[in-house]
C-alpha cells in the first residue's frame, strides 16, 4: 500500500480539548498522505495545542481568524486538497472531540478505496448499553426520521462527522451555501441529488465526558439542519389554508365534495407547484416534465382526499374537521412524493448554470434597491474622502457598474473629471451610454477576470466596485481584486465592497430565498479573511468596515495602491 492509496484526513477543530493531540498522533501512525487540521478561530488558549501539531510531519495547519463554522472549515480544507492533491482518492473527515477511533477512521478510508465513487459514512452504533448523551440520541433519531421523509432513504446515523468523500464530489460541496453543522445534512441531500451512493460502515460511538466538548447547539443548529423541511412546512400551511378557503367557498355555494375538492386543489396546487419548485426544492428540472408529474401526484392525492373526507363525513364528522384531518394525514406523503418523484433534479445536477440574470436585474431592479443604494452611496462618499487629491480632478473607474446606479449622484456631488464603467453586460452598458454617455462618461466592455494593464493603458485615480467580486469562485475573486489595482495608478484609491456572512445576512437571505425573491444565485458571501490578504498583495489598507444599514451586510475595504 502506497501513501497515495489512502485519502487525506481532515479535522475541523474549534477549541479542541487535551485529547486532540493524541488523536492526531494515532492517525499519523497510519499511512495517510496528510492530516489536514483547520483551526476554526479558536482562542489563544489553544495556541500551544496547534503549535505542537505544526511540528509533526505530514500535518498541515490551516487557520480561520474567526469562527466560521464546521461547514466553512471543511470547505477550506476541500479547497486545499483540490489544489494540492488533484489526482488523490479523496478525503476522510474526522471530528476533533475524540468520538472516532483510529481503527474506525481507517475502516472508512479503506471502504473509499474499495468503492471510490461512493460517500462513505461511519455509522455509530446507538445501542442501549452505550453511555450516549441524551441530546445526541434524540438529535440523531429526529434527524434520521426527517431524512427518511426528506429523501426516502434510511440511514442509521445522519449526523456522523466521520465520512470518506470522493475527490470528484468536493467541488460540488464547496458550492453549498451552508457553513455550519447543517452543511453535513446538506452534503447528504446533495449526494442523493447527484446520484452518489451512500454507504454506511459500522463504527463505535465514543463520548468523552458525555460529549461536553461538542460545540453542537441542539436548538440553533437543529433549526439550520431542518431548514429545507421547515420551508416545506411553511409552504404547506399556506397551501392548506388557500385550499381550505376555496374548498369551503365552493361547498357553501352549492358544489359537491368532489367539485369543492377539485376547485381547492386547482387553485392551491398552482400556487404550491410554483413555490415548491422555486423556493423549497429549488429544482432545475424541466418545467413541463415536473408539471406533468406534479399534476399526476395532485390527482392521486386529490382522489385519496376525496375518499377519506367522504368516509369521515359519512361517519358523522363535520366537513371542516374531516378536511383538516385528511390533509394532515396526507402531509408527509405529499412531501416525500414531491422530493423523491417530482422535484428530483437540482440545478447543479442538470448542468443549468446558477448565474445571476443581469439582464433581468437591469430591466427591473429590486423594489428595495433605491433605499439600500442611499446607504451604500453615503458610505462610498465617506471613503472617497480618503483620496489624496482633489476629486474634481480625478478619474473614476467603476468595475461591474453597467447602468451605474451611482454615477448621477457622484457626478452631481463630487464632479469627477472623467467616469468610466467597465462591465461585460451589453444591456447594462447600453442603458448607461444612452443615459449618460459623453466624452467624460463612457461605459465599455471589459472583463475584470481577463483585464491586465499594458504600457498604453489609461489608469484611473479612483477605482471601485459594489457587488462584483462575490459572484466568482475563490481563484476568480483573487483575479478580480488584482484587476482593481492594475487599473489604477500608483497611490490611487481602490474601494471594494462585498456581502459578508453575518448572522443578519444569513437570516435575511434565507428568508428571501424561501419567498422566491432572491435573484443572485451565484452570490458567495465573502469573509474579510478571504478578501484582505488579496488586497494587501497590491495595496495598503486605509479603511475597513461593515455597512450594516443595507441589511444584506456589506464588507467595505479601502486601500491605496503600493
Amino acid at each position: 500500500m502506497t501513501l497515495t492509496e489512502l485519502p487525506v484526513v481532515i479535522i475541523p477543530a474549534y477549541q479542541p480539548s487535551a485529547i486532540f493531540t493524541p488523536l492526531v498522533e494515532q492517525l499519523l501512525s497510519e499511512q495517510y498522505p496528510l492530516v489536514l487540521v483547520v483551526d476554526d478561530g479558536s482562542s489563544g488558549e489553544c495556541k500551544e495545542v496547534f503549535g505542537k501539531l505544526e511540528s509533526f510531519d505530514r500535518v498541515v495547519l490551516l487557520r480561520h481568524a474567526i469562527n466560521l463554522g464546521k461547514g466553512a472549515a471543511l470547505k477550506t480544507a476541500f479547497n486545499y486538497v483540490l489544489l494540492n492533491f488533484p489526482k488523490g482518492l479523496g478525503v476522510v473527515t474526522v471530528d476533533a472531540d475524540g468520538q472516532h477511533l483510529s481503527k474506525d477512521v481507517l475502516s472508512v478510508a479503506k471502504e473509499l478505496q474499495r468503492v471510490p465513487n461512493c460517500l462513505i459514512l461511519g455509522s455509530r452504533q446507538f445501542k442501549e448499553n452505550n453511555q450516549i448523551p441524551l441530546r445526541s440520541r434524540i438529535g440523531n433519531q429526529l434527524t434520521k426520521q426527517i431524512f427518511r421523509v426528506l429523501l426516502g432513504k434510511k440511514l442509521n446515523d445522519t449526523q456522523t462527522g466521520l465520512r470518506a468523500i470522493p475527490l470528484s464530489f468536493l467541488p460540488t460541496l464547496m458550492r453549498l451555501t451552508s457553513t455550519r453543522y447543517e452543511f453535513e445534512l446538506d452534503m447528504l441531500i446533495k449526494a442523493t441529488d447527484s446520484k452518489i451512493p451512500l454507504l454506511e460502515v459500522p463504527i463505535e460511538a465514543i463520548y468523552e465526558g458525555k460529549n461536553e466538548s461538542s460545540h453542537f447547539n441542539p436548538i440553533v443548529d437543529s433549526v439550520r439542519i431542518y431548514f429545507v423541511f421547515f420551508r416545506f412546512v411553511l409552504l404547506s400551511m399556506m397551501t392548506a389554508v388557500l385550499d381550505s378557503i376555496v374548498f369551503m367557498m365552493a361547498f357553501n355555494l352549492g358544489a359537491t365534495i368532489l367539485g369543492s375538492t377539485v376547485s381547492g386543489r386547482a387553485v392551491a396546487g398552482t400556487f404550491n407547484f410554483i413555490y415548491s419548485k422555486r423556493s423549497v426544492f429549488r429544482s432545475g428540472g424541466p418545467w413541463k416534465t415536473e408539471l406533468v408529474k406534479y399534476i399526476l401526484l395532485v390527482a392521486v392525492l386529490m382522489g385519496a382526499s376525496y375518499a377519506w373526507v367522504s368516509a369521515l363525513v359519512r361517519g358523522g364528522m363535520g366537513i371542516l374537521g374531516a378536511k383538516i384531518l385528511t390533509e394532515t394525514a396526507l402531509f408527509f406523503l405529499s412531501f416525500s412524493a414531491q422530493r423523491i418523484i417530482v422535484f428530483t433534479q437540482s440545478r447543479q445536477q442538470t448542468g443549468i448554470p446558477q448565474k445571476t440574470d443581469w439582464d433581468a436585474y437591469y430591466n427591473k431592479p429590486a423594489s428595495t434597491a433605491h433605499v439600500t443604494r442611499k446607504f451604500t452611496l453615503r458610505r462610498l462618499k465617506e471613503c472617497f474622502s480618503l483620496y489624496d487629491g482633489r476629486l474634481e480632478e480625478a478619474t473614476f473607474l467603476e468595475w461591474g457598474g453597467a447602468n451605474s446606479c451611482f454615477y448621477a449622484n457622484l457626478r452631481d456631488q463630487l464632479h469627477p473629471k472623467e467616469y468610466w464603467v467597465h462591465d461585460t453586460n451589453d444591456l447594462g452598458l447600453k442603458k448607461f451610454n444612452d443615459a449618460y454617455g459623453s466624452q467624460n462618461a463612457i461605459g465599455s466592455k471589459q472583463d475584470v477576470l481577463a483585464y491586465r494593464a499594458s504600457e498604453n493603458s489609461k489608469l484611473a485615480d479612483v477605482c471601485f466596485s459594489v457587488g462584483l467580486i462575490e459572484h466568482f469562485m475563490p481563484n476568480e475573486t483573487a483575479k478580480a481584486i488584482q484587476a482593481h489595482f492594475e487599473s489604477v495608478r500608483k497611490g490611487g484609491l481602490v474601494l471594494i465592497t462585498f456581502p459578508t456572512p453575518t448572522f443578519l445576512y444569513r437570516v435575511v437571505r434565507r428568508a428571501l430565498e424561501m419567498l422566491g425573491l432572491w435573484g443572485f444565485p451565484d452570490e458567495r458571501p465573502l469573509t474579510f479573511d478571504e478578501v484582505v490578504p488579496e488586497i494587501t498583495k497590491y495595496g495598503t489598507i486605509v479603511h475597513s468596515s461593515i455597512n450594516w444599514p443595507v441589511i444584506l451586510t456589506q464588507g467595505v475595504v479601502v486601500a491605496k495602491r503600493k
